[in-house]
């Protein structure tokens, strides 16, 4: 009986003999009744944070049936930390299946961002990865912002089949799920959320119109910042809240560390401003450029944190700016950092993190 029975909350495969094993309730197995797991039930009454069972293997055999399925794909994007939530996976899915493009915590970017320019953008950036959709919306689960659009969007799009909600994790595939169900008035036990990674670990099926709407695991990225923090620590990258710029002053003698991930060395700067757009949670530090490198092999994992569990790899990305009057400096998984005045710089980040500049979006 427990072959089909799974966690309301995150989709997995529930049992009741192994309390060390994945996916344990100590409950007896009654289809009658909807069943957490005691991760999810440990998840939602305690915060305790518990490993992801949720691996590579399994993501690709999910993948693989989702593609041979004849469903449509609700692709979630982070609209804040949109160039770190591009999973291959789903750029290659995008141009195989009907695919309608949700940009969710828009109430994270700074109010001051443009919607047009910023459909511009997302439009630009689309057409140069090859992504294909059929409709894109800006929402915010948090706030409920055009959720009721989104529900008469869908309602159209593609009525006779069914529907895989799929993005990268952490992007809020669960919170906008549970609250499309409470516009619609759909008595349901909510979907488990956290900013833990990859909360969902299965497939969640639920009654959608006259068509079932797919839950899914958050895809993991392999340059995923997320991937090589620990779980207690990765989530002061995580901001619900509007994100607000903060300003220095830099001369080309200068360093910012934003916490112990990045190290920015300005090497080349007239009149220099640089603003930096990431969770308020994530602490920054200026200083001279005069052995910043030993300053910050010294002090990583203790004043510049995050890292403080997590042994990570660096190396240097040496930019030459573009030309524009203002440029972002993209650091996909943390935010971004507006360039002003400044022609050259030398970034020090994770290793497998791919850090970039393009014109500036504010």
């Amino acid at each position: 009986m427990s072959d089909h029975l799974h966690c309301i909350g995150c989709g997995g495969p529930l049992q009741n003999h192994d309390p060390e094993a994945a996916f344990y309730t100590p409950k007896a197995m009654d289809a009658q009744e909807t069943l957490l797991c005691q991760r999810c039930f440990r998840l939602r009454h305690y915060g305790a944070v518990s490993p992801s069972y949720y691996d590579e293997f399994t993501m690709r055999k999910t993948l693989d049936a989702i593609g041979e399925d004849e469903g449509a794909l609700v692709w979630v994007i982070d609209a804040f930390d949109f160039e770190g939530t591009l999973p291959p996976a789903l750029i290659k899915l995008s141009q195989q299946k009907p695919t309608f493009i949700v940009l969710n915590k828009r109430d994270v970017l700074p109010k001051v961002i443009n919607d047009q320019k910023l459909l511009h953008h997302v439009k630009k950036r689309f057409a140069q990865d090859g992504i294909r959709y059929r409709d894109i919306l800006f929402v915010s689960a948090k706030k409920k912002m055009n959720i009721d659009l989104l529900l008469e969007r869908l309602d159209a799009f593609e009525p006779n089949r069914n529907l895989y909600l799929m993005g990268a994790t952490n992007v809020g595939k669960s919170s906008l799920l549970n609250a499309m169900l409470k516009a619609v008035g759909v008595r349901q036990e909510p979907i488990t959320t956290s900013k833990q990674e990859a909360t969902t670990q299965g497939l969640i099926p639920i009654p959608f119109e006259n068509r079932i709407l797919y839950d899914t695991p958050g895809l993991l990225l392999e340059h995923s910042i997320q991937r090589f923090l620990a779980a207690n620590e990765a989530y002061v990258l995580l901001s619900d809240k509007e994100i607000q710029g903060r300003t220095y002053q830099l001369e080309a003698d200068q360093t910012l560390f934003i916490g112990g991930l990045i190290q920015i060395d300005v090497t080349q700067a007239s009149q220099a401003s640089i603003t930096i757009y990431t969770s308020q949670s994530l602490k920054l530090h200026r200083r001279k450029r005069e052995d910043s490198d030993a300053f910050f092999d010294k002090h990583v994992g203790t004043l510049l944190v995050p890292p403080a569990g997590a042994q990570l790899t660096y190396r240097f990305s040496k930019l030459q700016t573009l030309g524009f009057a203002k440029e972002d400096l993209v650091l996909p998984g943390i935010g971004f950092v507006t360039l002003r005045g400044i022609q050259s710089l030398r970034v020090r980040h994770p290793e497998k993190m791919r850090v970039f500049l393009k014109e500036a979006i504010i």
